[in-house]
């Protein structure tokens, strides 16, 4: 009896020290994932299993009993197929190898106690989340209900006299040790989970802290009265302000324009009672000194432990580069349009111009037609009394003329002179009166009495 309680005192220190290998050692290298660190795994724990198989706590001689079947159950819960898969191979080629009455209840041990772990993992991935006390228990009952049933490879005459003597062990302390064994390692693994996270938390929040802190980015907590809490180095460099002088100030009296300040005070009050739901908003703030500057802001409510707003976190970019471009372009879009008005203007009065173009050339045109017909016309009337002066004149040459005759000819041709100039002359009137050179002034006509 003392040598089983002193075997099972050690095969207790043991699983402690397994424990602390999965804290220190296994957590980091199922991160991994990697097959090497897997293989490593196993090895391990094969080494640790061989341990236990050499101290036992022994029953009877040929029949000894370790608790390899914890660590292997617990070992397919917690570390996965293969490193329980190369633990099973290395403690039941060992068992193989020491022999005795118990071999293959031994060795089938190894076999479904690692089983039972890896099929509990497969098959009930959320025992973490709840039960987790009767989750293990059950583990814990059902590989040593199969151990039990084990029992049956031993001898015959073994078989009654072996469960007798190890039923009640197994069901309260090996059961038990699987409950415990699989919650202190739940508890590491949730601890160490919780390190890692705390950890990339307090990494995040140094990262997010130098953001701020350094980058072109404007950050500000206000309390829930509107009041300045805290707010960066950039917001302050960009409004030229002291923290001083803003720390636990009246925000909106210090940075935001009167034309605005109550339009911006709605747009808070509202999203402290939940109204404004899309977090965005851009206004301009006044620098100490007196310029504008453009901010697209982004907001939202700060809890306290109660679940009640404490105030808000306002994160805002400098977008006065960018506003200050688009009134640029504005300005030159306006400017664009006014002398787009002046070229329609100028190009209308070309138009017009083009027009009167138009016309004065079709009426020179006609003009010149008319002068065509009119200047034939004169030929016309000019060419009648002059054909009959030549003819006359002609007429003249013949030297049998007799006195009378020649007189006769020197009439029709002091005639038709007269009828050619008085022609020549109203062609020539006619022409100043056209021109504006002569004035033309009505008479009474005279009638003959």
């Amino acid at each position: 009896m003392k040598e089983m309680i002193i075997g099972l005192v050690q095969n207790i220190a043991i699983l402690f020290a397994f424990a602390m290998l999965y804290e220190n050692f296994w957590l980091r290298i199922e991160i991994s994932k990697k097959p090497i660190n897997q293989i490593i795994t196993g090895l391990i724990l094969g080494i640790i299993g061989i341990v236990l198989m050499f101290t036992p706590w022994i029953l009877v001689p040929g029949i000894v009993f370790d608790t390899r079947s914890i660590i292997l159950s617990i070992s397919g819960l917690f570390l996965g197929p293969i490193p329980v898969i190369i633990a099973m191979l290395i403690t039941g080629t060992m068992r193989v190898l020491i022999g005795g009455d118990g071999m293959w209840m031994g060795l089938s041990v190894i076999i479904t106690s690692g089983t039972i772990g890896l099929l509990w993992r497969i098959y009930r991935p959320g025992w973490r989340e709840k039960n987790i006390y009767i989750e293990l228990f059950s583990l814990g009952l059902i590989v040593h209900f199969v151990m039990l049933v084990c029992a049956l490879l031993l001898p015959a005459s073994e078989i009654i006299k072996t469960v007798k003597n190890i039923a009640l062990p197994l069901i309260l302390i090996y059961t038990s040790g699987t409950m415990l064994l699989g919650y202190l390692l739940l508890r590491q693994s949730n601890n160490f989970e919780n390190k890692l996270a705390k950890e990339k938390l307090q990494e995040s929040e140094r990262r997010w802290g130098l953001i701020l802190k350094s980058g072109n980015i404007a950050y500000v907590i206000l309390d829930k009265y509107g009041s300045i809490v805290f707010c960066n180095k950039y917001l302050l460099d960009i409004t030229k302000y002291s923290e001083e002088e803003v720390i636990n100030k009246y925000w909106f009296d210090i940075f935001l324009p009167l034309y605005i300040r109550d339009d911006i005070k709605s747009i808070f009050d509202d999203a402290l009672k939940g109204f404004q739901d899309n977090g965005q908003h851009e206004n301009e703030i006044i620098a100490k000194n007196g310029d504008i500057i453009f901010i697209s802001w982004h907001f939202t409510l700060l809890m306290d432990e109660k679940n009640e707003i404490s105030g808000m976190a306002c994160i805002g970019v400098n977008i006065t580069d960018r506003i200050n471009y688009e009134l640029s372009l504005t300005a030159k879009n306006k400017e664009i349009e006014i002398h787009n008005k002046e070229y329609q203007q100028i190009n209308k009065k070309l138009n017009q111009s083009n027009i009167e173009l138009v016309k004065s050339k079709k009426k020179a045109e006609n003009s010149d037609k008319l002068k065509s017909a009119y200047l034939a016309n004169i030929g016309i009337e000019i060419g009648t009394p002059m054909n009959e002066l030549l003819g006359i004149a002609e007429l003249l040459k013949e030297p049998n003329l007799t006195g009378e005759q020649q007189q006769q000819y020197l009439n029709l041709i002091e005639k038709n002179g007269k009828k050619m100039l008085n022609i020549i002359s109203d062609k020539v009137s006619n022409a100043k009166v056209g021109s504006g050179k002569m004035e033309v002034t009505p008479s009474e006509k005279k009638t003959d009495k």
